[in-house]
């Protein structure tokens, strides 16, 4: 397997130098763990971390303590580790492994950080990240890995885009709903106390009730859409 050339490292620092990696994405670039061939989808096996010591009786822990060891949050945190050191210890022998066999763990542990960055459990540049380690550990030359590179890198970033733009349209909805709320209750209580003779010619009251609230609740976006977009844009 050739490693990345000069100028792709280069890009992929200047690239990932200024994302701030959370805790599950360090362990890419700390101390080497001793190799162990992962399979594709790996079990977790769930283990205390004294589990180095002799094993305790289970009596010997508290209530509290094995509801802790129990509890999905532990267990979500060893799953992590697992998988980051299986993910390590394969990117440390990806070139002792024929190309099928390397071939086939790329392709799952890519599929796996997708599935982890999708449910939250990674951030995407962490999973950005994890991937361009995937493209240098399948190897070939220089022009080909910087070529699978730009494009990860172009999905990443429509991705991120995209969910801004998702998280815009709900920040604006949001807004939109808390205004409509507000203004509900004073419009239903004015059509309901309106005489007959006050609404429109051939209108029933409930059907003036439903228009008036159609109306607020174009107004409301209208204004909340207003706001979003001219709210100040940070750098």
């Amino acid at each position: 397997m050739t490693p990345l050339k000069k100028p792709l490292a280069r890009a992929l620092v200047t690239l990932t130098a200024g994302l701030v990696l959370g805790s599950s994405g360090w362990w890419l670039y700390t101390a080497n763990t001793p190799a162990a061939t992962p399979s594709n989808t790996p079990a977790v096996t769930v283990m205390p971390a004294n589990s180095a010591n002799q094993a305790q009786p289970e009596d010997a822990l508290s209530a509290e303590q094995q509801a802790l060891l129990s509890a999905p949050e532990t267990q979500h945190y060893q799953d992590n580790l697992a998988f980051a050191k299986r993910l390590r210890s394969f990117l440390s022998e990806a070139k002792q492994l024929s190309d099928a066999q390397r071939d086939a763990q790329i392709e799952a542990f890519a599929q796996a950080i997708a599935e982890r960055e999708g449910r939250g459990e990674l951030a995407l540049n962490e999973a950005l990240l994890l991937d361009l380690a995937l493209i240098e550990a399948r190897g070939g030359d220089e022009t080909s890995q910087k070529a699978a590179a730009d494009a990860l890198v172009a999905r990443y970033r429509q991705r991120s885009a995209e969910r801004v733009q998702a998280g815009l349209k709900d920040a604006v909805e949001a807004q939109a709903f808390a205004l409509y709320k507000s203004q509900e209750g004073e419009i239903v209580s004015e059509v309901m106390a309106m005489n007959e003779a006050a609404l429109p010619l051939g209108v029933s009251r409930d059907e003036y009730l439903r228009q008036r609230l159609q109306s607020a609740r174009e107004a409301a976006l209208t204004q909340a859409s207003g706001t979003s977009q001219n709210a100040p844009q940070s750098n």
